[in-house]
């Protein structure tokens, strides 16, 4: 039988990336919605 010798931190290393990526992309929408009512509120202030 074949068993993981490096200490079986394999699942964590997936289970950590997996998470950092998810609150990534988490962050980069809300950049995305953020910029995109910011720069339509400012034109509508200067048009005013």
């Amino acid at each position: 039988m074949l068993h993981d010798q490096g200490g079986g931190c394999d699942h964590l290393e997936v289970l950590l990336s997996l998470v950092y990526r998810l609150v990534r992309g988490l962050f980069g929408l809300l950049t995305v919605l953020i910029r995109s009512d910011l720069p339509k509120d400012v034109e509508l202030l200067v048009l005013r």
